[in-house]
């Protein structure tokens, strides 16, 4: 099976955030007073956005291992290349050559391939920590006030996490390689 490009990946997950985003604003325009205190507001924007924060570094951290793994044949193969020239030819031959250039070439759009899939989520994280970090001073009197807009945006951080979530595990499980133990390198 062919795995999905990720713009193909980005727009259907996108489209499911704006029907999150429109279920939400839908119910908040509908209620007649707050439905959340702003103790519980306080809550939610507290914790989506210190958990906002830890999923955009996992992110990152499980991208950057996912493109490691992949490029580490290449950086082993080329240090090897490298190292045989020196004790072959003395130290006037020790600039390294490309063993296989298209090796190369497949492991860095690979590479591009893993990092684009992976930018959609983390876009995501951090819109989502912006929104609950631009709502959190106003908790208070505001929340209460403005209960249409408390209300869309608790029901929106609160209902756009899974797919955030669900949107990285798609992304990793269509990213090509680095699913296996690491090469012992000899």
């Amino acid at each position: 099976m062919r795995s999905p490009r990720p713009a193909d990946l980005a727009f259907r997950f996108l489209a499911l955030f704006g029907l999150v985003v429109i279920l939400s604003r839908a119910a908040a325009v509908m209620s007649d007073g707050p439905w959340f205190s702003p103790e519980l507001s306080l809550l939610v924007y507290s914790a989506v956005l210190a958990c906002a924060s830890l999923v955009a570094v996992a992110i990152v951290l499980i991208t950057s291992v996912r493109a490691s793994r992949i490029a580490h044949p290449i950086r082993d193969s080329r240090i090897r290349s490298a190292f045989i020239r020196m004790r072959a030819a003395g130290p006037a031959a020790s600039a390294p050559t490309d063993p296989a250039p298209e090796r190369v070439e497949a492991a860095r759009e690979a590479t591009r391939m893993i990092w684009s899939l992976a930018t959609g989520p983390l876009v995501l994280s951090v819109l989502l920590a912006a929104v609950a970090a631009v709502m959190l001073p106003g908790v208070g009197p505001f929340s209460t006030r403005q209960f249409e807009l408390n209300t869309t945006f608790v029901l929106l951080l609160s209902g756009g996490w899974w797919l955030v979530l669900l949107w990285f595990v798609v992304a990793l499980s269509a990213s090509p390689g680095g699913s296996g133990p690491r090469p012992d390198a000899r």
